[in-house]
């Protein structure tokens, strides 16, 4: 039922492990307090034309900032060029409520992330003590995401802090998602050296492709 108080969250892909689960942890505690959530969300993150970038974006058109009580700017995952800082630039000019970024630091709204330095460190750790691997490949998206260097200094700090070097053709950072995953498998596979250890990867569906 309509409350009349309502929370717009705008993200690229939500039917992704980590999106999804925000959104529903997210939807939850916003209904306990009485707010409805509307969520409008890109079908893909990626868009392969002009055309395309076109027409996922433009359901960002079907948001009147003004009418809500509060966003929710899933700026990382809303990777189509110039779209995420378009969309900041709106809410500043028409929200009249609070705006929050997440996992990206933004020009003028407070960012919520979680520590994905700690977890990347902690799973390289494991690997390490617990496992005994020393060659460990780590697999994550692009190299222009905030959000992936981060992981991937974790990475490299770990292992340096462990006395381990990160050689460079180990660590892969390319396309999202489960294609990306199979990718970097692939670019292992054809490198010609021995396979790593271990493989570590920044996200599930990388992980689901790599594993495939």
């Amino acid at each position: 039922m309509a409350t009349g108080r309502k929370i717009a969250l705008l993200t690229g892909r939500p039917d992704e492990t980590s999106q999804a689960e925000f959104i529903k942890g997210f939807e939850q505690k916003a209904f306990a307090l009485g707010f409805d959530v509307y969520v409008f969300a890109m079908y893909r993150k990626y868009q392969n034309t002009a055309a395309r970038e076109a027409g996922e974006s433009s359901i960002f058109d079907l948001v009147r900032f003004e009418d809500y009580d509060g966003v929710i700017l899933m700026s990382e995952e809303i990777r189509t060029p110039g779209l995420a800082d378009l969309l900041e630039e709106l809410c500043k000019k028409h929200a009249r409520g609070p705006v929050i970024s997440i996992d990206k630091e933004s020009k003028y709204f407070p960012q919520i992330t979680a520590d994905h330095h700690a977890g990347i460190a902690m799973i390289t750790e494991y690997l390490v003590k617990e496992c005994g691997y020393k060659d460990i490949a780590f697999v994550t998206e692009g190299q222009w995401l905030e959000l992936s260097q981060t992981k991937v200094n974790a990475f490299r700090q770990t292992l340096a802090s462990l006395g381990i070097t990160a050689d460079d053709d180990r660590i892969i950072r390319g396309k999202t998602g489960y294609e990306g995953g199979k990718n970097a498998a692939a670019m292992f596979i054809r490198s010609g050296r021995e396979l790593p250890q271990a493989i570590l990867c920044a996200d599930d569906e990388l992980a689901a492709g790599v594993a495939d």
